[in-house]
């Protein structure tokens, strides 16, 4: 292709400030590609990096598989955290009912996925250590497969963390597990502290850490199951509110 380099655009009457938000990613210049129609493609990755592209591409193509465009382009959305695709009316509705956050693969996606493979442990009779290795091996594949971001990469962290300390027989403190995430997500770039993700999913757990037992004391007339599914929810928007409103 043929293009050209720019300088990222700065602050827009919106408070957007593009050039800042790629800094923090280490980017300082942007290549606009002239033309779509004149992209030509020559090659694709080897190896491992290139396997998750085949993987990707299958998956994609499995999710659009629906009954039509749009449900498999938010289907897309929920799975992979893929947005592109999905017609800005719909984001619009998406982010005006406060659903959005469906659409941005968290560590819900993680920690399912992982509860998953020891469901299945357990259902087969398999081994207690065989339905921990598949948890984690699980959590670590979803980091390549739809990409590092920080809630992917703190919730990897944490499972492997828990499960090894469950499969060893030691105990555990929730707060040094996150510590510990926190210090692999930044390690390689510190500049993700300033990224919404890191901060939502990180506000979020600290949230649900320091809150869920005083609102679960508060609510101790209702069943415990109804009881316990509130204050989760009350606790991690109670964490991430100051992120969302600044």
């Amino acid at each position: 292709f043929q293009g050209t380099i720019e300088e990222p655009d700065g602050p827009s009457d919106s408070g957007y400030d593009q050039a800042r938000q790629l800094l923090h990613q280490g980017i300082e210049v942007v290549l606009h590609a002239r033309g779509p129609d004149r992209v030509e493609v020559l090659g694709h990755r080897g190896g491992v990096a290139g396997w998750f592209d085949r993987l990707r591409d299958s998956a994609r193509a499995h999710l659009s598989l629906g009954p039509s465009d749009r449900v498999n382009e938010v289907l897309q959305g929920v799975v992979m955290g893929d947005t592109a695709g999905i017609d800005e009316g719909w984001m619009t509705a998406f982010r005006r009912s406060g659903t959005a956050h469906m659409l941005s693969v968290s560590g819900l996606h993680v920690a399912s996925l992982a509860g998953i493979m020891l469901g299945l442990a357990r259902l087969v009779g398999a081994a207690r250590w065989i339905g921990f290795v598949l948890a984690m091996a699980s959590a670590l594949l979803m980091i390549p497969f739809v990409g590092s971001s920080p809630p992917i990469v703190r919730a990897a962290v944490m499972i492997c963390v828990v499960l090894t300390g469950r499969w060893v027989g030691r105990g555990r403190d929730q707060w040094q597990i996150l510590g510990l995430a926190a210090a692999v997500v930044l390690a390689p770039n510190p500049f993700a502290i300033f990224d919404v993700g890191f901060q939502l999913s990180f506000a979020a757990f600290v949230g649900m850490l320091t809150l869920i037992s005083p609102v679960q004391r508060l609510l101790k007339r209702l069943p415990e199951a109804i009881s316990a599914n509130v204050a989760v929810s009350v606790a991690a928007s109670a964490g991430t509110a100051p992120v969302s409103l600044a």
